[in-house]
C-alpha cells in the first residue's frame, strides 16, 4: 500500500514544501488514513502596536497574540493583510518562528517551523510534527513585528490551527485528476480585523491615469510630521507605467532640490533625499515639496507629466 501525502497550502516562502492537493472524500480507490481537519478550530485575540520613526516615517508593526483557553487547536501560523505594494523592510519573529511575505497574495505571515530534538523512539509516519513553539490554548506570545513605509488602517488577520496533513492510500495522480483541493489559508483560518499596513502609497490622487508615474513611499496625503533630517522616498512606475526618469524634478519650498535625490539602496524605493536645515530649504513648521516626471499614459502613445504636491511639518 502506498501512502500519499496530500499537503494543504502551508506556503511560507520557498522554504516550505510546495503545497499540493487535497480535500478527501470516501472514494473507491483510496482509504482515508488521516482525514481533512479544518484549521479554524481556535479563537485568538490580537493586540497590535504601531510606532513611527519621525525622521524616516518608517512604521513598525508589532503584534501580541493570545490563543483562547477554549481553543481546540494550537496556533502554528499567523498572517496579516498587506496592501498590494507594501515593501517589508525588516522583521522579527519569536523563538522557533519564521517570517515571510507571500508571493501569490498580499499577506505576510509567521509560522512555527522548528520542531526541536525528536525523541529517540520517534517513528516517521510521513506526516508533520507539531512544533513545541506552537501557541497553545491559554498562551500569549509577542515578538511578531515588521517595518514598512505603508501607513496603518484596518485589515484582516488569519490564525491557523495546527493539524496533520491529510493522508490517503492510492495514487496521487488519480487524486490530482479528481481535483480534490483543500481550502486556502484565508478560508481555513480563524480571522478578524486588526491594524495592518493596507493603504496604497500616495501618488497625488488627481489624475488616476498618471498618478502611478511617481509615488511617495513614506508620505501620505495629510498629517505628515518629520524630525530633521526629513527623509523622502519616491518610487517610479508603481503599476508598471513607462516613465522617463531623466525628467524627474523636485523643488522644496520653491527651491530646486532635484540633485538631493539619489538612488535608494536602503528603503525599497528608487530615489531618496534627506533634507536638513543646512543642505536645503527645509523650514521649521510647514514645508511644500513639488515633484514632476514624464511618462506614457497607459494603453496609449500619449506623453503626460505627473505633478505631485505634498506638504509636511518639521517639528525640530
Amino acid at each position: 500500500m502506498t501512502t500519499v501525502r496530500l499537503m494543504t497550502e502551508r506556503f511560507f516562502l520557498s522554504m516550505f514544501a510546495a503545497i499540493v492537493l487535497v480535500g478527501v472524500f470516501p472514494i473507491a480507490f483510496a482509504d482515508v488514513l488521516v482525514p481533512v481537519v479544518p484549521g479554524n478550530q481556535l479563537s485568538v485575540a490580537v493586540q497590535p502596536q504601531v510606532t513611527q520613526d519621525p525622521n524616516t516615517q518608517i512604521y513598525t508593526y508589532s503584534y501580541t497574540i493570545s490563543n483562547n483557553p477554549g481553543s481546540l487547536q494550537e496556533m502554528w501560523l499567523f498572517a496579516v493583510e498587506l496592501s498590494p505594494v507594501t515593501e517589508v523592510l525588516s522583521s522579527t519573529s519569536p523563538s522557533g518562528w519564521r517570517f515571510g511575505v507571500h508571493e501569490d497574495q498580499p499577506i505576510a505571515s509567521w509560522a512555527a517551523v522548528e520542531v526541536g530534538q525528536l525523541p529517540a523512539d520517534f517513528i516517521d509516519d510521513g506526516n508533520v510534527v507539531p512544533s513545541p513553539f506552537n501557541l497553545k490554548p491559554g498562551e500569549t506570545k509577542s515578538g511578531f513585528s515588521f517595518q514598512t513605509f505603508t501607513a496603518p488602517t484596518d485589515g484582516a488577520f488569519y490564525a491557523q490551527g495546527f493539524k496533520k496533513i491529510p493522508q490517503v492510500s492510492g495514487d496521487v495522480e488519480e487524486l490530482t485528476d479528481a481535483g480534490l483541493v483543500e481550502p486556502p489559508l484565508t478560508d481555513d483560518s480563524y480571522s478578524s480585523l486588526t491594524t495592518t499596513p493596507n493603504l496604497l502609497p500616495y501618488g497625488g490622487g488627481r489624475r488616476p491615469a498618471v498618478d502611478g508615474f511617481l509615488v511617495f513611499l513614506n508620505v501620505q496625503k495629510d498629517g505628515n510630521v518629520f524630525s530633521a533630517p526629513a527623509t523622502i522616498i519616491v518610487k517610479f512606475s508603481a503599476a508598471g507605467e513607462s516613465v522617463d526618469r531623466s525628467t524627474f524634478r523636485a523643488t522644496l519650498n520653491q527651491r530646486d532640490v532635484t540633485s538631493l535625490f539619489v538612488p535608494d539602496t536602503t528603503f525599497g524605493g528608487d530615489l531618496v533625499a534627506q533634507f536638513d536645515f543646512q543642505n536645503s530649504s527645509l523650514a521649521h513648521g510647514r514645508n511644500v515639496l513639488l515633484t514632476s516626471v514624464d511618462g506614457t499614459v497607459p494603453d496609449t502613445i500619449r506623453s503626460a507629466t505627473d505633478v505631485d504636491r505634498v506638504s509636511f511639518d518639521v517639528q525640530n
